[in-house]
Protein backbone atom coordinates (compact mmCIF):
# COMPACT_ATOMS: atom_id res chain seq x y z
CA UNK A 1 0.00 0.00 0.00
CA UNK A 2 1.14 3.49 -0.74
CA UNK A 3 -0.42 6.89 -0.84
CA UNK A 4 0.60 9.73 -3.16
CA UNK A 5 -0.30 12.57 -0.80
CA UNK A 6 -2.13 13.18 2.44
CA UNK A 7 -5.85 13.61 1.85
CA UNK A 8 -7.54 12.69 5.16
CA UNK A 9 -8.78 9.25 6.34
CA UNK A 10 -11.79 6.84 5.90
CA UNK A 11 -12.19 3.10 5.83
CA UNK A 12 -14.14 1.33 3.10
CA UNK A 13 -14.22 -2.46 3.09
CA UNK A 14 -14.71 -3.45 -0.50
CA UNK A 15 -16.28 -6.84 -1.09
CA UNK A 16 -16.85 -5.91 -4.71
CA UNK A 17 -20.02 -7.62 -5.84
CA UNK A 18 -19.92 -8.75 -9.46
CA UNK A 19 -16.28 -7.75 -10.03
CA UNK A 20 -13.90 -10.59 -10.84
CA UNK A 21 -11.25 -9.61 -8.29
CA UNK A 22 -9.88 -13.09 -7.98
CA UNK A 23 -9.43 -13.58 -11.70
CA UNK A 24 -12.75 -15.16 -12.60
CA UNK A 25 -13.41 -15.41 -16.35
CA UNK A 26 -17.04 -14.24 -16.22
CA UNK A 27 -17.86 -10.69 -17.39
CA UNK A 28 -17.23 -8.00 -14.78
CA UNK A 29 -20.22 -6.02 -13.57
CA UNK A 30 -19.60 -3.21 -11.09
CA UNK A 31 -22.08 -3.21 -8.22
CA UNK A 32 -20.99 -1.43 -5.05
CA UNK A 33 -23.40 -0.81 -2.17
CA UNK A 34 -21.82 1.21 0.63
CA UNK A 35 -23.32 2.64 3.83
CA UNK A 36 -21.02 4.86 5.87
CA UNK A 37 -20.63 4.70 9.63
CA UNK A 38 -18.13 6.30 12.01
CA UNK A 39 -14.80 4.59 12.55
CA UNK A 40 -13.97 3.45 16.06
CA UNK A 41 -11.91 6.57 16.71
CA UNK A 42 -12.99 9.85 15.18
CA UNK A 43 -10.19 11.76 16.94
CA UNK A 44 -7.21 9.98 15.40
CA UNK A 45 -7.06 9.97 11.58
CA UNK A 46 -6.43 6.57 10.05
CA UNK A 47 -3.34 6.69 7.85
CA UNK A 48 -2.54 3.15 6.72
CA UNK A 49 -4.34 -0.12 6.11
CA UNK A 50 -3.30 -3.69 5.34
CA UNK A 51 -5.18 -6.95 4.78
CA UNK A 52 -4.08 -10.55 5.27
CA UNK A 53 -4.64 -13.22 2.65
CA UNK A 54 -7.34 -14.52 5.02
CA UNK A 55 -9.28 -11.27 4.35
CA UNK A 56 -8.81 -9.77 7.81
CA UNK A 57 -7.63 -6.16 7.88
CA UNK A 58 -5.99 -3.64 10.20
CA UNK A 59 -6.26 0.14 9.94
CA UNK A 60 -3.97 2.37 11.99
CA UNK A 61 -3.32 6.05 12.54
CA UNK A 62 -1.52 8.58 14.70
CA UNK A 63 -1.71 12.21 15.70
CA UNK A 64 0.22 14.59 17.96
CA UNK A 65 -1.37 17.54 19.74
CA UNK A 66 0.72 19.83 21.97
CA UNK A 67 3.61 17.30 21.92
CA UNK A 68 1.28 14.52 23.13
CA UNK A 69 1.20 11.64 20.68
CA UNK A 70 -1.86 9.43 20.26
CA UNK A 71 -1.98 6.24 18.20
CA UNK A 72 -4.93 4.08 17.20
CA UNK A 73 -5.69 0.82 15.47
CA UNK A 74 -8.72 -1.27 14.62
CA UNK A 75 -9.08 -4.84 13.39
CA UNK A 76 -11.64 -6.21 10.94
CA UNK A 77 -12.54 -9.90 11.09
CA UNK A 78 -13.68 -11.97 8.12
CA UNK A 79 -17.33 -11.21 8.94
CA UNK A 80 -16.72 -7.45 8.60
CA UNK A 81 -16.83 -6.54 12.30
CA UNK A 82 -14.29 -4.01 13.62
CA UNK A 83 -12.72 -4.01 17.10
CA UNK A 84 -10.22 -1.63 18.72
CA UNK A 85 -6.58 -2.72 19.01
CA UNK A 86 -4.02 -1.71 21.61
CA UNK A 87 -1.28 0.25 19.82
CA UNK A 88 2.32 1.17 20.64
CA UNK A 89 2.92 4.76 21.71
CA UNK A 90 4.67 7.21 19.40
CA UNK A 91 5.22 10.97 19.18
CA UNK A 92 5.09 13.00 15.97
CA UNK A 93 4.26 9.77 14.18
CA UNK A 94 3.14 9.32 10.60
CA UNK A 95 2.23 5.90 9.20
CA UNK A 96 3.00 5.77 5.48
CA UNK A 97 3.15 2.10 4.48
CA UNK A 98 1.63 -1.27 5.34
CA UNK A 99 1.38 -4.84 4.06
CA UNK A 100 0.43 -8.34 5.25
CA UNK A 101 0.97 -11.99 4.44
CA UNK A 102 -1.27 -14.74 5.84
CA UNK A 103 -0.46 -14.25 9.54
CA UNK A 104 1.64 -11.07 9.90
CA UNK A 105 1.34 -7.42 8.97
CA UNK A 106 4.03 -4.75 9.04
CA UNK A 107 3.30 -1.03 9.36
CA UNK A 108 5.89 1.68 8.84
CA UNK A 109 6.46 5.39 8.78
CA UNK A 110 8.37 7.90 10.83
CA UNK A 111 8.35 9.30 14.35
CA UNK A 112 10.41 11.73 16.38
CA UNK A 113 13.28 9.23 16.70
CA UNK A 114 13.35 8.14 13.02
CA UNK A 115 11.93 4.90 11.60
CA UNK A 116 8.59 3.70 12.95
CA UNK A 117 7.82 -0.02 12.64
CA UNK A 118 4.85 -1.96 14.02
CA UNK A 119 4.17 -5.67 13.63
CA UNK A 120 0.70 -7.21 13.79
CA UNK A 121 0.24 -10.87 14.70
CA UNK A 122 -3.01 -12.00 13.07
CA UNK A 123 -3.07 -15.19 15.14
CA UNK A 124 -3.52 -13.40 18.46
CA UNK A 125 -4.49 -9.96 17.11
CA UNK A 126 -1.69 -8.02 18.82
CA UNK A 127 0.17 -4.99 17.54
CA UNK A 128 3.69 -4.29 18.81
CA UNK A 129 6.63 -1.99 18.07
CA UNK A 130 9.64 -3.38 16.17
CA UNK A 131 13.17 -2.01 16.50
CA UNK A 132 14.75 -1.42 13.07
CA UNK A 133 18.07 -3.08 12.28
CA UNK A 134 19.57 0.35 11.62
CA UNK A 135 17.50 3.44 12.31
CA UNK A 136 16.67 5.48 9.25
CA UNK A 137 14.83 8.65 8.36
CA UNK A 138 11.45 6.98 7.90
CA UNK A 139 9.92 3.87 6.32
CA UNK A 140 8.40 4.72 2.94
CA UNK A 141 7.31 1.35 1.51
CA UNK A 142 6.53 -2.19 2.74
CA UNK A 143 5.81 -5.51 1.06
CA UNK A 144 4.96 -8.89 2.58
CA UNK A 145 5.15 -12.43 1.19
CA UNK A 146 4.94 -15.96 2.53
CA UNK A 147 7.24 -16.13 5.55
CA UNK A 148 8.18 -12.50 5.94
CA UNK A 149 8.13 -8.85 4.88
CA UNK A 150 10.50 -6.21 3.54
CA UNK A 151 10.60 -2.48 4.13
CA UNK A 152 12.38 0.43 2.48
CA UNK A 153 13.85 3.49 4.14
CA UNK A 154 16.85 5.78 3.85
CA UNK A 155 19.86 5.67 6.14
CA UNK A 156 20.98 8.71 8.12
CA UNK A 157 23.49 9.38 5.32
CA UNK A 158 20.71 9.31 2.70
CA UNK A 159 21.30 5.87 1.18
CA UNK A 160 18.13 4.09 0.08
CA UNK A 161 17.99 0.57 1.47
CA UNK A 162 15.74 -2.48 1.80
CA UNK A 163 15.53 -4.58 4.97
CA UNK A 164 14.02 -8.07 5.19
CA UNK A 165 12.11 -9.30 8.25
CA UNK A 166 11.22 -12.98 8.58
CA UNK A 167 7.99 -13.70 10.45
CA UNK A 168 8.64 -13.56 14.19
CA UNK A 169 12.28 -12.51 13.73
CA UNK A 170 14.20 -9.27 14.08
CA UNK A 171 15.05 -7.25 10.95
CA UNK A 172 18.13 -8.35 9.02
CA UNK A 173 20.96 -6.03 7.98
CA UNK A 174 19.77 -3.45 5.40
CA UNK A 175 20.65 -4.03 1.74
CA UNK A 176 21.60 -0.75 0.01
CA UNK A 177 20.23 -0.09 -3.46
CA UNK A 178 23.05 -0.06 -5.98
CA UNK A 179 21.27 1.50 -8.96
CA UNK A 180 22.17 5.11 -8.08
CA UNK A 181 18.73 6.34 -6.91
CA UNK A 182 18.40 10.06 -6.27
CA UNK A 183 15.04 10.22 -4.50
CA UNK A 184 13.13 8.32 -1.82
CA UNK A 185 11.75 4.84 -2.41
CA UNK A 186 8.12 5.27 -3.42
CA UNK A 187 7.00 1.65 -3.77
CA UNK A 188 8.21 -1.87 -3.03
CA UNK A 189 6.88 -5.30 -3.91
CA UNK A 190 8.44 -8.68 -3.15
CA UNK A 191 7.22 -12.17 -4.01
CA UNK A 192 9.84 -13.86 -1.78
CA UNK A 193 12.93 -13.13 0.29
CA UNK A 194 14.93 -13.16 -2.96
CA UNK A 195 12.68 -11.45 -5.51
CA UNK A 196 11.75 -7.76 -5.18
CA UNK A 197 11.07 -4.68 -7.28
CA UNK A 198 11.75 -1.24 -5.80
CA UNK A 199 10.53 2.06 -7.23
CA UNK A 200 12.52 5.24 -6.74
CA UNK A 201 11.81 8.77 -7.95
CA UNK A 202 14.94 10.42 -9.27
CA UNK A 203 16.04 12.93 -11.92
CA UNK A 204 12.46 13.49 -13.06
CA UNK A 205 11.95 9.88 -14.17
CA UNK A 206 10.65 6.74 -12.50
CA UNK A 207 13.43 4.31 -11.58
CA UNK A 208 12.55 0.67 -11.01
CA UNK A 209 15.16 -1.75 -9.61
CA UNK A 210 14.95 -5.54 -9.44
CA UNK A 211 16.74 -8.11 -7.31
CA UNK A 212 16.63 -11.89 -7.53
CA UNK A 213 19.16 -12.58 -4.76
CA UNK A 214 17.69 -10.85 -1.73
CA UNK A 215 19.24 -7.45 -2.41
CA UNK A 216 22.82 -8.61 -2.99
CA UNK A 217 22.62 -7.11 -6.47
CA UNK A 218 20.17 -4.89 -8.34
CA UNK A 219 19.33 -4.32 -12.00
CA UNK A 220 17.29 -1.55 -13.63
CA UNK A 221 13.86 -2.21 -15.15
CA UNK A 222 12.69 0.29 -17.78
CA UNK A 223 9.51 2.28 -17.03
CA UNK A 224 7.13 4.22 -19.31
CA UNK A 225 8.85 7.38 -20.55
CA UNK A 226 6.21 9.81 -19.28
CA UNK A 227 6.18 8.43 -15.72
CA UNK A 228 8.11 10.53 -13.20
CA UNK A 229 7.49 8.05 -10.36
CA UNK A 230 5.82 4.78 -9.46
CA UNK A 231 3.63 5.41 -6.43
CA UNK A 232 2.14 1.93 -6.00
CA UNK A 233 3.40 -1.49 -7.03
CA UNK A 234 2.12 -5.01 -6.50
CA UNK A 235 3.90 -8.01 -7.98
CA UNK A 236 2.88 -11.59 -8.56
CA UNK A 237 4.80 -14.53 -10.04
CA UNK A 238 3.84 -13.60 -13.63
CA UNK A 239 4.24 -9.82 -13.42
CA UNK A 240 3.43 -6.58 -11.64
CA UNK A 241 0.67 -3.97 -11.53
CA UNK A 242 1.69 -0.36 -10.94
CA UNK A 243 0.32 3.13 -10.49
CA UNK A 244 2.41 5.69 -12.34
CA UNK A 245 2.60 9.45 -11.78
CA UNK A 246 3.59 12.51 -13.70
CA UNK A 247 4.70 15.13 -11.18
CA UNK A 248 2.48 14.94 -8.08
CA UNK A 249 -0.52 13.34 -9.81
CA UNK A 250 -1.02 9.62 -10.45
CA UNK A 251 -2.05 9.45 -14.09
CA UNK A 252 -1.73 5.88 -15.36
CA UNK A 253 -2.13 2.22 -14.53
CA UNK A 254 0.47 -0.18 -15.86
CA UNK A 255 0.97 -3.91 -16.10
CA UNK A 256 4.55 -5.17 -16.45
CA UNK A 257 5.62 -8.67 -17.41
CA UNK A 258 9.14 -9.80 -18.31
CA UNK A 259 7.89 -11.04 -21.67
CA UNK A 260 5.56 -8.23 -22.76
CA UNK A 261 7.08 -5.36 -20.73
CA UNK A 262 4.64 -2.47 -20.08
CA UNK A 263 1.01 -2.05 -21.05
CA UNK A 264 -0.55 1.15 -19.71
CA UNK A 265 -3.95 2.81 -19.49
CA UNK A 266 -5.06 6.19 -18.16
CA UNK A 267 -6.22 6.39 -14.54
CA UNK A 268 -9.80 7.80 -14.39
CA UNK A 269 -9.21 9.61 -11.10
CA UNK A 270 -6.57 11.37 -9.02
CA UNK A 271 -5.30 8.11 -7.63
CA UNK A 272 -3.76 7.80 -4.19
CA UNK A 273 -3.24 4.05 -4.07
CA UNK A 274 -3.62 0.71 -5.81
CA UNK A 275 -4.07 -2.81 -4.45
CA UNK A 276 -4.72 -6.13 -6.19
CA UNK A 277 -5.93 -9.63 -5.43
CA UNK A 278 -4.35 -11.03 -8.62
CA UNK A 279 -2.46 -9.72 -11.62
CA UNK A 280 -4.58 -6.97 -13.23
CA UNK A 281 -7.46 -7.48 -10.79
CA UNK A 282 -7.07 -4.30 -8.79
CA UNK A 283 -8.79 -1.50 -6.92
CA UNK A 284 -7.64 2.10 -7.38
CA UNK A 285 -8.55 4.66 -4.72
CA UNK A 286 -8.35 8.44 -4.63
CA UNK A 287 -10.52 11.38 -5.56
CA UNK A 288 -12.14 13.12 -8.50
CA UNK A 289 -10.93 16.52 -9.62
CA UNK A 290 -13.80 18.02 -7.63
CA UNK A 291 -12.37 16.54 -4.43
CA UNK A 292 -15.10 13.91 -4.11
CA UNK A 293 -13.93 10.40 -3.17
CA UNK A 294 -13.36 8.05 -6.07
CA UNK A 295 -12.85 4.34 -6.55
CA UNK A 296 -12.18 2.38 -9.74
CA UNK A 297 -11.86 -1.29 -10.55
CA UNK A 298 -9.19 -2.48 -12.99
CA UNK A 299 -9.22 -5.90 -14.61
CA UNK A 300 -7.60 -4.81 -17.85
CA UNK A 301 -10.49 -2.39 -18.34
CA UNK A 302 -10.99 0.49 -15.90
CA UNK A 303 -14.47 0.85 -14.42
CA UNK A 304 -15.65 3.56 -12.03
CA UNK A 305 -17.39 2.34 -8.88
CA UNK A 306 -20.34 4.13 -7.26
CA UNK A 307 -19.80 5.25 -3.66
CA UNK A 308 -22.54 6.21 -1.20
CA UNK A 309 -22.06 8.05 2.09
CA UNK A 310 -18.31 8.26 1.65
CA UNK A 311 -17.72 11.93 2.50
CA UNK A 312 -14.00 12.41 1.98
CA UNK A 313 -11.25 11.41 -0.49
CA UNK A 314 -9.68 7.98 -0.25
CA UNK A 315 -5.97 7.95 0.56
CA UNK A 316 -4.92 4.30 0.64
CA UNK A 317 -6.16 0.84 -0.27
CA UNK A 318 -5.24 -2.76 0.57
CA UNK A 319 -6.53 -6.14 -0.61
CA UNK A 320 -6.66 -9.60 0.88
CA UNK A 321 -7.50 -12.73 -1.07
CA UNK A 322 -10.91 -11.50 -2.28
CA UNK A 323 -11.83 -8.34 -0.35
CA UNK A 324 -10.25 -4.89 -0.30
CA UNK A 325 -10.16 -2.00 2.17
CA UNK A 326 -9.61 1.67 1.39
CA UNK A 327 -8.97 4.51 3.85
CA UNK A 328 -9.90 8.18 3.84
CA UNK A 329 -11.67 10.20 6.60
CA UNK A 330 -13.15 8.94 9.91
CA UNK A 331 -15.85 6.79 8.37
CA UNK A 332 -16.17 3.00 8.04
CA UNK A 333 -18.00 1.51 5.08
CA UNK A 334 -18.57 -2.24 5.01
CA UNK A 335 -19.51 -3.74 1.65
CA UNK A 336 -20.60 -7.35 1.48
CA UNK A 337 -19.65 -9.42 -1.53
Amino acid sequence: MHRLRRLGTLVAVLGLSGFALAGCSSPAVVTVHAVGRPSLSINVPLQAVACTTADTCVAVGATTVNTVGTTFGQFRDRKGSWTVLDTPSATYAQLDAAACNATRCLFGGNQASGDLLWSFNALNQTLSAVSPAVDGTGVTAISCFSGGCAYADASSSGTDQVTFVADGATPSAPMPLSTSPTGPVTALSCTSLQHCLVADAGNGAALLSSTTDGGQSWSTVATPAHWTSVVALQCFVRGCDALGARGTTAVALGRWTPRHHWRTTAAPLLAAGLACTALTHCVVAGQHGSGAPALALWDGTVRDATLRYVPSPLVAVACGRTDCTAVANTTVVNLSA
